[in-house]
């Protein structure tokens, strides 16, 4: 058993061959070593873990403290120092390092250290922390994280697929919710075994509570016109909201959230910024006629930044209030529809005027799509052109359906 230096430098270079494993000894803590483990056909990268040896009890133990490269080599060299110094004290050192990470505490530390350090999206940090506050502390609370259990998280999937997670619960269930809470729960409970906070993952396995199956849902044309007609007695914010849904195929929170900073109607340009698109990279949307007149018409309120607000403070929100109304103030109706369905009716219908479908991703800011691969590497070409001419078709498209009056519709064959 070779005792080294470790450095980060010797800890990144250490290999071991395929199918054994090596343990490389730290010479400044006795006892704190790093173990490194040859490719097998299961795990062809191999990989290396933190580990401490010592006795208590009068038995030799070993403790897996964490992973590299979660756990680097100065916060696995200062848990191993705990450790070991619980030893020293006769104290068992699984109850000492262990019962120190309550499940609050834990999320903080994987917010902080995974989530924003690894710089994810800032909606993808929001709702994970939403999903954390929302649903999972409030049923676990003050509880050490190594006593959540696999049972825990079961009830816990359970209830809020039943609708009983939150004390807003409207008592319908949730069971999408329930596997948005899974994939959380999974992401942090991985995190949490490679920082050594557990020694076991609860949710290892665990299926997820309901399938999933894609929404195929299109609005037609005469539910579209319905549509537009009910956005008109809606009124605002909802109903120009909506009705820029449909013409931006943007996501509702991107939509509900566009401040008058973002928007250039002069030069006919929406960017969206990498903070608040979904995939956490800049977006510039292209706008059409028919939603520059929506912005344009938009009342201001002095001193606010947001162009769909109530108060000036903040984005409007209530959307599933403001979609019920919609449903009772369209003339003709509109069954089983979605404010999602009209991001995937403005992707259809532009398909259906001609436009290529990497041009369609583009717009939808789709990470990957149509182009995939190598092409997707070297392909950074923006087609902001092409987008804007396939925004700008279908606005004219929507025009003329709500507008009872012919349009000319440029094929996007016709674009270059």
């Amino acid at each position: 058993m070779p005792k080294v230096q470790l450095t980060a430098a010797a800890v990144e270079r250490f290999k071991a061959e395929p199918r054994t494993r090596i343990e490389y000894f730290d010479k400044l803590l006795t006892g704190f070593a790093l173990r490194v483990s040859g490719p097998t056909p299961s795990n062809p990268a191999g990989s290396k873990s933190w580990v401490v040896f010592y006795r208590f009890g009068g038995r030799l133990r070993r403790d897996t403290i964490g992973k590299w490269p979660v756990l680097d080599l100065g916060d696995a060299r200062e848990k191993a120092r705990k450790l070991l110094g619980a030893v020293s004290e006769n104290r068992d050192p699984h109850s000492a390092v262990q019962a120190a990470h309550s499940i609050d505490s834990a999320v903080d530390e994987f917010m902080k250290r995974h989530m924003v350090a690894h710089q994810r999206s800032a909606s993808y940090i929001n709702e994970t922390r939403r999903i954390f506050d929302t649903l999972v502390l409030p049923r676990w609370h003050g509880r050490a994280l190594k006593d959540i259990s696999r049972r825990d998280v079961l009830d816990l999937l359970d209830r809020i697929a039943d609708g009983r997670a939150s004390s807003r619960s409207t008592g319908r269930g949730a069971p999408i919710m329930a596997n948005r809470a899974l994939a959380a729960l999974r992401v942090f409970f991985r995190w949490a075994v490679g920082r050594g906070l557990v020694a076991e993952d609860p949710v290892s396995n665990i299926p997820r509570p309901a399938a999933e199956n894609p929404r195929d849902r299109v609005l037609s044309d005469d539910e579209i016109i319905s549509f537009w007609r009910g956005c008109e007695t809606l009124g605002w914010p909802f109903g120009s909201l909506f009705r820029l849904l449909l013409l931006t195929a943007q996501r509702r929170d991107e939509v509900g959230s566009i401040s008058w900073s973002e928007v250039n109607l002069e030069g006919r340009l929406w960017t969206l910024p990498r903070e608040r698109a979904k995939n956490d990279r800049v977006h510039e949307v292209p706008l059409s006629g028919l939603a520059r007149e929506i912005l344009d018409t938009a009342p201001r309120i002095d001193g606010s930044q947001f162009i769909f607000t109530t108060t000036g403070q903040r984005p409007a929100s209530g959307f599933s209030k403001a979609k019920k109304r919609l449903d009772a103030q369209m003339p003709q109706g509109v069954p089983s529809w979605t404010l999602h369905d009209l991001r995937r009716t403005a992707a259809t219908g532009m398909a259906k005027l001609n436009a290529p479908p990497h041009v369609v991703d583009r717009i939808l800011n789709h990470v990957s799509g149509a182009i995939r691969g190598v092409a997707a590497v070297y392909n950074r070409h923006a087609y902001l052109e092409e987008r804007g001419a396939a925004l700008e078709a279908w606005g004219r498209y929507v025009e003329g359906l709500v507008r009872s009056a012919p349009v000319n519709i440029v094929p996007m064959m016709a674009v270059h």
